[in-house]
């Protein structure tokens, strides 16, 4: 299933005039705008129409005239965008420059959303490796309704380097293998630790949140019924607590756990049991 602009949007779009004054330009701004969604960088090609709504920014020169052109066309051949399938891997593809990062959100190599925004003067200057991070960081707050509880691949200007573990023999350099050893056996150990303090805090945490904790306790006979809603239980003798409970607080016991039961007879292998009675307990 796909998501297009309707043909009446593009008739609007293709017969709008040139416009000639701020309030022109501010309406033509709105229509495009609303739109902004299915016009890969659309920032970049609105910036100077945008310049010109500034005070004293209105002068209808020649570039204003080929971009007003360029935005009508960006507008009219706007590509078709994929609603997105939750079902599917979202791949996000991010590519970041010294000004602006622009990123492109699809599925199955058909795009899905645009997003583009340029830095603020303080990070022109920061590593690239920073400003796609900071790219990262903005696209999931901006598309976090797709990507949270969706599998999702990231994709930038390169993969991230793989850290093989060091094989015997590899290098000639005595000081270079003992290195790499080490660096082997540094990352064995921290990952060790890192397993022991994981299970130490989870421990922590669920010792303090006994909401989802087992609130029933062992097996105990029921002694007698008292009234319609309550049961009175055979508890241990060093029990501190009353007998009666009613039965919101009880529930039934399912299988043998009561280990004083007496255990069937074993059967042999001739199938026949001997049976010799003990004493005659009453007659009838």
């Amino acid at each position: 299933m796909s998501l297009m602009l309707c043909n009446e949007k593009i008739d609007v779009v293709q017969s709008w005039p040139i416009p000639s004054n701020v309030k022109e330009v501010r309406d033509f701004l709105g229509l495009t705008g609303y739109y902004r969604h299915f016009v890969q960088n659309y920032g970049l090609i609105a910036r100077p129409l945008t310049a010109l709504i500034k005070k004293n920014g209105f002068v209808l020169s020649n570039e204003a005239f080929s971009v007003f052109i360029t935005s009508k066309q960006a507008l009219l051949s706007t590509l078709v965008l994929w609603l997105p399938d939750f079902s599917k891997t979202f791949v996000v593809e991010c590519d970041a420059s010294s000004s602006e990062v622009g990123v492109v959100l699809s599925q199955e190599e058909h795009p899905v959303a645009y997003f583009r925004k340029g830095f603020s003067p303080s990070s022109w200057f920061k590593p690239t490796y920073d400003q796609e991070l900071l790219g990262l960081v903005l696209i999931i707050q901006k598309w976090s309704h797709y990507l949270l509880g969706s599998n999702f691949l990231i994709l930038y200007d390169q993969d991230p380097p793989s850290l093989l573990p060091y094989v015997m023999g590899e290098t000639k350099n005595i000081e270079l293998e003992q290195l790499l050893i080490d660096r082997d056996d540094m990352f064995t150990l921290f990952r060790f630790n890192l397993m022991k303090v994981q299970d130490r805090m989870r421990n922590q945490a669920n010792s303090k949140c006994q909401e989802l904790s087992p609130r029933f306790f062992s097996p105990y006979r029921g002694k007698r019924i008292i009234g319609p809603i309550a049961y009175e239980l055979e508890l241990p003798d060093d029990a501190k607590i009353h007998q009666v409970f009613y039965i919101s607080m009880l529930k039934p016991v399912y299988g043998s756990f009561f280990p004083d039961l007496v255990a069937p007879l074993p059967i042999p292998k001739d199938w026949e049991i001997d049976i010799q009675s003990a004493s005659i307990v009453d007659h009838r």
